[in-house]
């Protein structure tokens, strides 16, 4: 049995509500097509939402097309807990 899922697989197993911690640093090693999938799940679906995310580095390009921008949709967050400010600035509104 294969330990490997898809993407869509992946994202339906986040409840609502849920915690998530998520890795990267800029541009570098974050999982981007997760963010991805996160946002066109909720887009399609409505789920998940009012996530709830941690990190530690501003993740992403500055964009809404990278990193954790992808996750800036009303509704999508309820909070996130950061160390920098910047980049990621279309979740600033849900900062801790």
């Amino acid at each position: 049995m294969s330990k490997v899922i898809s993407l869509e697989q992946a994202v339906s197993m986040i409840p609502d509500g849920a915690t998530c911690g998520i890795g990267g640093f800029i541009g570098s090693g974050h999982p981007q097509e997760f963010s991805v999938g996160i946002e066109e799940s909720f887009l399609k679906s409505g789920h998940p939402n009012n996530l709830t995310i941690m990190f530690s580095a501003g993740i992403g390009d500055g964009t809404d097309k990278l990193g954790l921008n992808k996750l800036g949709h009303e509704g999508l967050l309820k909070k996130n807990y950061r160390w920098t400010l910047g980049i990621d600035s279309c979740i600033a509104e849900t900062c801790i």
